[in-house]
C-alpha cells in the first residue's frame, strides 16, 4: 500500500469513528473530523488534488466551530 492509499484509509477512519461519536450525540466527533481531514489534507497535496483540500480545510473550520459551539453550550 502506498502512502497516499494510507492516508485515505486513515481518514475514513477518522471519518467513520466521528460518525460513532455523531450518533452518541458526544464531543468528541470534533476531534475524529478534524482528524481525519488532516490526513485528507496530506493526502490532497501529495496526489494533488486542490478540490479535496479546499473541501478538507473548509470543512476543519466547520468542526472547530461546531466544537467551539458545542463546548460553550455544554458549559453553560
Amino acid at each position: 500500500m502506498n502512502i497516499p492509499d494510507l492516508l485515505g484509509w486513515l481518514g475514513n477512519i477518522g471519518f467513520l469513528i466521528g460518525a460513532i461519536y455523531i450518533a452518541k450525540k458526544d464531543i468528541k466527533t470534533f476531534f475524529w473530523q478534524v482528524w481525519g481531514n488532516a490526513f485528507y489534507i496530506v493526502q490532497s497535496i501529495m496526489l494533488h488534488i486542490p478540490s479535496l483540500l479546499i473541501l478538507s480545510i473548509v470543512l476543519i473550520i466547520i468542526d472547530i466551530i461546531g466544537w467551539y459551539n458545542w463546548s460553550k453550550r455544554n458549559n453553560e
